[in-house]
């Protein structure tokens, strides 16, 4: 490898000695008194239509002349703007001139001037055009021949191109440099010159074009600086304009214009001027120009408000000759004033421009403002920061008339120079077949071969194209393949890789190299561009990701993406040196995003750069974290094929210069073609119509010179192989063409003839192939020589004709050289002179490679804080050390408008980095795009901030759509603010452009309000045009169609995104409407089968539409049908099938009302369409809204995606919305598919008959009372009697928890101890309700130490072992009470339940097997206290089971009222039965459960919500991502809140699965090391914890917790829980992750801060619905935060949906509502009462749910429970038809028989018998008993136990398909499904494998073997009431 000096001012790399032609210029922005060019107007030149030359007066005139331009186009192409004008004022000129007498000469002169033949009709055309301008006279047709070049006597090279050419003398040669003369003066001399270099040859010389220093002028500075103040232009307009307001506007719009040096030069300011103040103010406009910058910057400096301001002016002023000039003489008319008799130096503007004016002192205390568009770089691609181009000697200037030549020799290989190569037998054998027949590496691969194959470090790869850069990629990955080998394969889920490449095109190219050559290692290798997207399957499957860099970025930049992402072990960037180009930004902010990344985490990803030769390599190796083992640079000598380089510059322009160009590039084809080598050559130009005009040009010049036998000799093999071929071609020109040698080849052209091209060309049949880029990108077709014909392309997104970018110069010479036949290739670039420095530099290695990133520093700023990797100044101001604008700045300061002096002040340049993090930070804040706190440096990102970095959209735009959307806004607005986006600013209306704007116009739908002259216009009729399908003329209008439509869909999507975030139904609706009519290309109000243009015809779409059928019609029609009503039966088929396959959804919903402010709604979503995976892929998105009565407001809105293989299902859909006050008519149901243009399914949701439930019962207030003390609470009184003298002990426990009860505690005490009264306390979590419980034990223990207590745990099991261990340790062992845990045993159970003084712990399933019997069970009715905890999930899922025990428990007790016990023959007075205390959250409704539960007024304690001993800040975070992504995008939150909340203090963190607890702890570790305190949450000495850390047996957590972060979940160990939970009280660590479920039953799972991360159960989920947390659960989470009597405040964030945000923000605040679900199982639970002959009637069952909850919340919310009135009539009426449905269906199920001669009596049957033994459902015994036959085999009795019930809600997991489909392929039996393919989504599916893994002894583990426990669990008694049933059927 080589190397190279670096850094401004290089002289490039020392290949072999070089000298020769040294190249310099005033086009060089840097030299040390040259200005920064940077434009003020932000429009180029090119867009004015006052260029110089001709100004129509008039509106005819204008008319006439722009149909002039638009010939010319036609007749000359796409070309420059000059070019066009010019030849059109040429034309004109021809027209109008009087020398020219007859028509037909002056046809002819017109059709010699443009190259074209003009026929009568169109000469006819252009005499009317003519004729319509007036304002064109004789004099103005000669300026227009001088100004376009056609006056040879006027054109001066040096005038034209700005430069000096001058050819120095060779160092010591003493000869006189080489004049530049006038052309016509040298002609002689240049004749004579040619002919001597013909004879001798081109003789070496020394070179410059250009200088270093601008030649010197003498500026007229003759108004005198000091005399123009702020007013000067105004009080000189006010002679001529006696309206002072008048003068006022025309003062600001001159100086506008004056101002603007680099938007207008003189020649069009003088236009302008003329146009604004009119010619006969003619005196006032030659002194306004002659003194131009004096009044420009002296009214400026006048103006300037505040010092800053000035001094950055004269900073800019600084920068020029003249500014300079300006301030000295300004200084010394100041100086003199003050009686100095010499001006003072200016130093600092000496040293040039400055942009730090701040003293350094100020600068650490407060950042500074820059203006970011002045330090960009507005060149882009084409910027030059080399002073001088050094060139190989031997290099040959040779000048000529009108253009110059340079000519470099090739630069060959030292043949003394031997390398050994790498042979592919070195590689391993499986790694072989990616070389395919490859025997050994070239040179350059060799020497990489040990970095990139051996080792993982960062690569950076310097080489000249065809150097098998692509080779090196592939030994990279072939690396990360044999990092993720195991057992001798590859294991392809553990990686990915990315491949960066620059162009869709080249991303097609390495997808078909890599898929070929990774194939026969089961690598996948798939495209990710715009076009071609991949859904997460396919990226789970892909190993080799081939993207472009904007794609990349998109991806990268959305946290829920991460899950990928971080797979990433290798990303390749190939062509890096497109840093320097426009889109370098993006690389920069990728690369520096994924290298920060790794740099703060433990991720492993190498980063290989592949790059042509730069100069300044070190640079890009520093910004890669290269070390130098990793950098290889190899110069041009290294290129396979020598390149011989020519650079023609041409002085000419306009037209002349298009002529010149046409004659060189034939001439140059010539002598290639018709030299001794006959060589073939590929010339590139830049449209399609252009390879059209050159091939046919060269082939006339040919005939013209009788060399047409060079290109195709007649009667030749080749002439008949073409001839043969001619038949296929579809293209006419190009048949005309192919005979005399010379195709054409761009992408208008068929399929089939490009490759025919390609053929012949490749086989040597043809010599010349004119093309576009196509022959650059993705086809390798090399050629002998390459001759690039013209620099200039039109790029839409400036808006006009720019220079070809580095890398398609770089492309397209590397077709230049076949390795196999040619010792070298040769490249020919014709240009303008100008631009023969850069271009020059660009490929001798001397175009030093610099940074655009401060263009898009804004934006990219605003995709880290909207990524959460930056949240304040020191983390952006980090970012911005990891990009290449901080490694250039540190290398080449002066470029970036940094002094030497300031980087020696500051080393790092930290207050740089600071000023711009500033500076772009308050312009996103100003642009609410961000909220930034300048003070401490806070960046919190907005939704529109979210919006523009998801979307790739620019801060100006969001702003501009933040301030102009309005609700009511019609089509035409809606389309007019997408045309005002910034994106589309640089596109300018052209002259040749406006009639057909004005054919468009009258052809597009929605009507245009702006002007047509206006660019708003132009992008509105190109957006509509597009979507209507037109078709457009030219190529310059067609690329800004493509550039428009290519953000137009993303830009449409922003829109929606902002609207649906604001709540605007209608516009919400209309830019979805319009995203999805930009994708299908069709407005909405067309047929929906034009989706299908490409397999239906135009006609059948024609009689489609002309019927006016609407389109739900046509879903009822049959293909018979369809065929007849268009006629063509075989029509009808593919009709029916394509309108059966547009997606939609039938939508069912139910309402149900929660609180009278909150309405419940359950959607059933039923699709309704064919699911086809060739058009509807892996699934389709649906958007669900729901709007209010008059659709403006969305209310709720959300995505529902329908996966494949669920698209036969119906699909529940569960959410909560408002009810707005007053209440609405009826809300709106809207389901839309996301994507396809389709009827919506909107359904009304009627309030007409919608009874809300009542008020909520007033709460009970806190009072304020002294808190009791432990030591005084539990004193004696009448009703408190202590036989066995327990109050001591009594108060010696709780004096041992704490010393005071709470402020709750207090106020409950005495209804607790000193009666016994039922009792009901709502408190919120946290309140010590526990505490309460046990404060009632103690009452009843002390009274009667011989009662039974029953403590019904209502959370279930898990929670119930915990209590019954925490009641047995704290007062079970303080008063010596036995505690115990039923088990299921029912004989078991009761034994425990007849132990004297004993207090059971059960669960409510338990309970009720044990309770239902209570008649026959003594031990059951002698229970003296039921203690129920969490009374408010009576609501919840296992909610019919509580009520039932309680409503059992209450029934029971007022039965027993009368039986006063008393074994220790003390009387207790007033005891009536068995006393109910009850503990839950607040409810609304917690009089009616008080009033179930026979709680008396003075025993019910309601509290409010926000009544906590401990004040709790709750803070609700939107984070929008599902399943393992949320853990990534969650953990910079989580991390961020716990500095915010808890610094040092214990936090708890709750996700909701296994899967994610350990991932929440690998993150937030991530974070830690990221932020340099890796062990910030070890909170004691690492040697004591580690006592406690070794006796952990899993080395992942015993890792976690030496650094701080304590996890649990439920299958991990009993012990390791118990440690854990030991390590994390004890303080020692800070953090513990757990899940909802094992958290709840860990004690210690408390903290100052608890962090719920997500809400929905997405580890836990239904297929068919959508669920969240119970909101009850949520508020039990919640409480968790804040440890009573330590903490002061408890602080809890909760992250969640977007959708659910709004919900839990009201729902948290206010009490739980609370209702029953008994109606669900009511049929179950009828036939257990009548089994127990409790029910013997149906009155009984009446009677019976008159001691429900349900009962009672009936009248209260009847809507809830589908009643229609509140009256008694029609609650009886409703309890009766529930009643007759239960015992129908228990009649039929024939568990229950109805008996007696009214049929009101009841009995059991044997198979409700059974089903109430063995708590079965009776529909599952129903199952049993009409499934089971005598013969059955095992197969099917396992399907049938598979298929009960009770496994309805067994969890399904997101990754479960999958495993459970790898499972099926290892079980004995087959899945059967009469209906097709099986459906892992069932849960009896699911059940049906487990079991039979059971019975395979097959080894499960993580959640699915949990699952399996369970299904083992459930089957037990199932199998056993299979076998009762069985036997009873004999």
């Amino acid at each position: 490898a080589g190397d190279a000096d670096e850094g401004g001012g290089s002289r490039g790399i020392s290949g072999g000695g070089r000298g020769g032609l040294w190249l310099g210029g005033v086009t060089n922005r840097f030299a040390m008194e040259t200005a920064r060019t940077r434009s003020l107007s932000g429009r180029p030149d090119e867009d004015s239509d006052d260029e110089g030359g001709y100004v129509p007066a008039s509106s005819t005139s204008l008319l006439a002349f722009e149909q002039i331009v638009a010939f010319v186009q036609m007749k000359l192409g796409d070309q420059p703007r000059d070019l066009l004008r010019g030849a059109s004022e040429e034309t004109l000129a021809l027209l109008k001139s009087s020398r020219i007498v007859k028509d037909s000469e002056r046809a002819r002169e017109i059709s010699e001037l443009l190259g074209q033949p003009v026929s009568d009709e169109e000469f006819s055309r252009l005499t009317s055009f003519a004729r319509n301008i007036l304002d064109f006279d004789e004099d103005q047709a000669e300026s227009a021949m001088v100004v376009n070049g056609v006056d040879d006597d006027q054109e001066d090279l040096d005038q034209d191109l700005g430069v000096a050419a001058i050819v120095e003398e060779e160092p010591g040669s003493g000869e006189e440099p080489d004049e530049v003369l006038d052309p016509d003066e040298e002609a002689d001399d240049q004749d004579m010159g040619d002919e001597e270099e013909a004879l001798h040859g081109p003789e070496p010389v020394l070179g410059r074009i250009g200088s270093d220093d601008e030649p010197s002028r003498k500026y007229d500075v003759g108004i005198d600086p000091a005399s123009v103040d702020g007013f000067w232009l105004q009080r000189n307009l006010s002679v001529y304009f006696s309206d002072a307001l008048k003068s006022q506007e025309l003062a600001t719009q001159v100086l506008e214009f004056i101002s603007n040096f680099d938007g207008i030069d003189n020649r069009g300011l003088e236009n302008k001027l003329v146009t604004l103040l009119g010619v006969e103010r003619f005196d006032l406009i030659k002194k306004i120009l002659q003194n131009r910058r004096v009044i420009a910057y002296c009214t400026m400096l006048k103006r300037a408000q505040t010092s800053e301001e000035r001094t950055q002016l004269e900073s800019q002023m600084g920068e020029t000759e003249e500014g300079r000039s300006i301030l000295e003489r300004l200084d010394a008319t100041r100086d003199l004033n003050q009686g100095s008799s010499q001006p003072q130096p200016r130093t600092s503007r000496d040293r040039g421009p400055r942009v730090d004016l701040v003293d350094d002192a100020k600068a650490s205390v407060r950042p500074k403002m820059l203006k970011l568009d002045k330090l960009a770089f507005h060149q882009g691609g084409h910027l030059m920061s080399n002073r001088r181009c050094d060139l190989p000697a031997g290099s040959v200037r040779i000048p000529k008339k009108d253009y110059e030549e340079i000519h470099i020799p090739a630069i060959k290989k030292p043949s003394s120079l031997v390398e050994d190569l790498v042979h592919i037998s070195a590689l391993p054998e499986w790694a072989r077949s990616a070389f395919g027949n490859t025997t050994a590496l070239n040179r350059v691969q060799s020497q990489v071969f040990p970095a990139a194959f051996h080792s993982d470090e960062n690569i950076l790869l310097c080489a000249p194209t065809g150097a098998g850069k692509t080779n090196v990629a592939v030994l990279a990955i072939l690396r990360v393949a044999q990092n993720a080998m195991l057992d001798g394969s590859i294991d392809i889920d553990s990686f990915k890789v990315v491949y960066i490449a620059p162009m869709k095109a080249l991303v097609a190219e390495v997808v078909a190299n890599l898929g070929e050559r990774l194939k026969s290692l089961g690598l996948k290798v798939r495209e990710l561009t715009g076009d071609v997207t991949m859904s997460r399957g396919e990226i789970q499957e892909t190993q080799v990701i081939v993207t472009t860099p904007e794609k990349w970025d998109i991806i990268t930049r959305k946290s829920g993406e991460k899950t990928f992402t971080q797979m990433v072990r290798l990303m390749i960037v190939d062509e890096i040196h497109l840093l320097h180009d426009d889109r370098g930004p993006v690389l920069e902010a990728i690369i520096a995003r994924t290298i920060r990344s790794v740099e703060r985490s433990t991720l492993e990803c190498r980063t290989v750069g592949l790059s042509a030769t730069l100069p300044n390599y070190k640079d890009v190796a520093s910004f890669l974290r290269v070390r130098p083992t990793g950098l290889f640079h190899f110069d041009v000598s290294y290129r396979p094929c020598p390149l011989q380089q020519q650079f023609v510059g041409i002085s000419k322009k306009g037209l002349r210069r298009y002529e010149l160009m046409n004659n060189l590039c034939y001439e140059k084809v010539k002598e290639q073609v018709a030299g001794p080598l006959a060589a073939q050559v590929i010339v590139f130009v830049h449209s399609r119509r252009e390879t059209i005009l050159t091939a046919k040009f060269i082939r006339e010049c040919a005939l013209r010179d009788q060399r047409i036998d060079a290109f195709m000799k007649p009667g030749t093999v080749s002439h008949e192989i073409v001839s043969k071929e001619l038949e296929s071609v579809r293209n006419n020109d190009m048949k005309d063409l192919l005979l005399d040698g010379i195709g054409t080849h761009n992408a208008g052209m068929s399929r089939p003839d490009r490759v025919l091209v390609e053929d012949l060309f490749a086989d040597g049949h043809l010599k010349v192939i004119v093309s576009t880029a196509t022959l650059a990108w993705g086809v390798n077709l090399p050629a002998h020589a390459v001759i690039i014909k013209g620099t200039q392309v039109y790029s839409p997104e400036k808006g006009q004709w720019t220079e070809l970018s580095p890398m398609d110069v770089t492309q397209m010479m590397g077709r230049a050289g076949r390795p196999q036949f040619d010792t070298h290739g040769e490249g020919i670039i014709i240009t303008s002179h100008g631009e023969l420095q850069y271009y020059l530099s660009l490929l001798n290695e001397q175009l030093p490679v610099e940074s655009q990133m401060v263009s898009k520093l804004v934006e990219s700023l605003n995709a880290e804080i909207a990524l959460d990797t930056v949240s304040n100044m020191s983390d952006a101001c980090d970012w911005l050390s990891y990009t290449y604008l901080h490694t250039r700045m540190l290398r080449n300061p002066e470029v970036y408008d940094i002094d030497r002096d300031q980087l020696r002040d500051d080393p790092h340049l930290e207050r740089r980095r600071r000023d711009l993090i500033h500076s772009a930070a308050s312009i996103l804040h100003q642009g609410g795009l961000i909220e930034y706190n300048k003070n401490s440096g806070a960046m919190i990102a907005t939704d529109l901030g979210i919006v523009a970095s998801h979307y790739y959209i620019g801060h100006r735009t969001i702003t501009m759509f933040a301030e102009n959307l309005r609700p009511t806004l019609s089509d035409i607005d809606l389309i007019r603010i997408f045309s005002m986006c910034q994106e589309f600013a640089h596109m300018s209306v052209r002259c040749e452009e406006k009639l057909e704007l004005v054919r468009l116009a009258g052809r597009v739908p929605v009507p245009i309000k702006d002007a047509l002259d206006k660019h708003t216009a132009k992008v509105n009729l190109l957006f509509q045009s597009y979507i209507s399908r037109l078709s457009l003329e030219g190529l310059a209008l067609t690329a800004d169609l493509v550039y428009v439509t290519q953000s137009a869909g993303r830009i449409m999507r922003a829109l929606f995104e902002i609207v649906l975030k604001r709540g605007w139904a209608r516009l919400a609706y209309r830019f979805l409407q319009y995203s999805k009519m930009v994708t299908q290309r069709m407005w909405y109000s067309q047929f929906p089968l034009r989706q299908f243009s490409t397999s239906l015809s135009d006609e059948v779409l024609g009689k489609l539409e002309r019927k006016n059928i609407d389109f739900e019609r046509y879903l009822d029609l049959s293909p018979a049908d369809l065929g007849e009503l268009l006629r063509n039966p075989k029509a009808g088929k593919t009709v029916h099938r394509l309108i059966h396959s547009i997606p939609r959804l039938e939508v069912a919903a139910m309402v149900q009302p929660v609180t009278r402010s909150m309405l419940r709604i359950e959607l059933t979503l039923v699709p309704d369409f064919r699911f086809d995976p060739k058009l509807h892929g892996a699934g389709e998105t649906f958007w669900i809204f729901l709007e209010d009565a008059d659709s403006e407001k969305i209310l709720f809105s959300d995505t529902f995606y329908l996966r494949i293989g669920l698209h036969e299902e119906e699909h529940t859909v569960s959410f909560t919305a408002p009810i707005l006050d007053p209440m609405p008519p009826q809300y709106f149901v809207r389901v839309t598919s996301d994507r396809w243009i389709a009827p919506d399914s909107l359904l009304p949701i009627s309030f007409r008959r919608l009874i809300l439930p009542e008020k909520f019962h007033p709460f009970t207030e806190l009072l304020d009372m002294e808190p009791l003390s432990t030591a005084r609470a539990f004193h004696l009184n009448d009703s408190i009697h202590d036989p066995l003298k327990l109050i001591p002990a009594l108060v010696s426990y709780f004096k041992s928890c704490f010393k005071l009860f709470n402020p709750i505690q207090t106020q409950v005490f005495s209804s607790l101890f000193h009666t016994d009264d039922n009792v009901l306390i709502c408190a919120p979590s946290g309140s010590g309700q526990t505490v309460c419980l046990e404060i009632a034990i103690a009452r009843e223990f002390v009274l009667a130490p011989t009662s039974t207590m029953v403590f019904l745990c209502s959370a279930g099991d898990d929670l119930a072992s915990r209590r019954a261990e925490e009641f047995a340790a704290g007062i079970g062992s303080a008063l010596g009470i036995t505690v115990a845990e039923l088990t299921g045993e029912v004989g078991r159970d009761l034994k425990m339940l007849s132990v004297p003084g004993s207090l059971i712990v059960a669960t409510s399933e338990r309970w009720d097997i044990v309770s239902r019997r209570y008649k026959q069970r003594r031990a059951v009715r002698n229970v003296d206290l039921f203690l129920v905890d969490d009374i408010h999930l009576v609501g919840g899922n296992n909610g019919p089971l509580i009520e039932v025990c309680c409503s059992r428990m209450r029934y029971m007790s007022l039965q027993e009222r009368d039986k006063v016990r008393n074994p220790s023959n003390h009387r207790i007075p007033h005891k009536k039965g068995c006393r109910i205390v009850a503990v839950g959250d607040p409810m609304s409704n917690a009089s009616d459960v008080a009033n179930w539960l026979g709680v008396h007024s003075p025993g019910l304690f309601s509290f409010r919500p926000g009544v906590r001993p401990i004040p709790l800040e709750t803070h609700i975070k939107p984070i929008v991502s599902h399943g393992e992504s949320s853990v990534i995008s969650m953990s910079k939150p989580i991390y961020s809140s716990i500095d915010r909340y808890a610094a040092e203090e214990p936090v708890v963190i709750f996700v909701p699965s296994r899967k994610l607890v350990r991932m929440t702890a690998c993150e937030l570790l991530i974070s830690a090391v990221a932020s340099n305190r890796p062990k910030r949450f070890l909170l004691a000495d690492e040697n004591d914890l580690k006592i406690l850390s070794d006796k952990l047996l899993t080395k992942s957590l015993r890792d976690s917790v030496n650094v701080g972060i304590a996890y649990m979940h439920e299958t991990m160990s009993i012990h390791d829980q118990r440690i854990t939970e030991e390590i994390f009280s004890s303080g020692a660590v800070q953090v513990l992750v757990t899940t909802p479920r094992c958290g709840r039953r860990t004690p210690c799972a408390r903290g100052r801060l608890v962090i719920l991360a997500g809400t929905s159960e997405s580890g836990v989920n239904n297929a068919l619905r959508q669920n969240e947390y119970p909101l009850a659960q949520v508020i039990h989470l919640t409480g968790r935060a804040g440890r009573p009597g330590i903490d002061p405040a408890g602080f809890c964030v909760i992250l969640t949906s977007p959708s659910q945000r709004d919900f839990y923000m009201k729902m948290l605040v206010e009490p739980l509502p609370v209702e029953s679900h008994l109606d669900h199982v009511l049929g179950d639970q009828i036939n257990s009462e009548v089994v127990a002959r409790r029910i013997e009637s149906k009155q009984d069952a009446m009677d019976y749910l008159t001691w429900t909850l349900f009962y009672r919340r009936l009248p209260r919310n009847p809507n809830y429970y589908n009643l229609s009135g509140t009256s008694n009539r029609h609650v009886s009426e409703h309890l009766s038809e529930l009643i007759e449905t239960a015992i129908s269906d228990l009649e039929a199920c024939k568990c229950v028989a109805v008996e007696g001669e009214d049929d009101m009596a009841l009995g059991p049957l044997n198979h409700g018998m059974i089903a109430a033994f063995y708590y079965v459902r009776c529909s599952t015994i129903e199952l049993f008993a009409t499934s089971l036959s005598p013969k059955m085999k095992i197969k099917v009795l396992l399907e049938l136990l598979s298929a009960a019930g009770e496994f309805d809600d067994l969890p399904i997991r997101s990754s479960d398909d999958v495993t459970l489909r790898k499972l099926a392929m290892h079980l004995p039996i087959a899945l059967s499904n009469n209906e097709g393919a099986v459906r892992y989504s069932d849960p009896h599916v699911k059940t049906h494998l487990l079991l039979q893994s059971h019975f395979s002894r097959t080894t499960l583990a993580g959640d699915i073997a949990d699952d399996r426990a369970d299904v083992l669990n459930r089957s037990i008694r199932l199998v056993h009431a299979l076998v009762d049933v069985v036997s009873s059927a004999g």
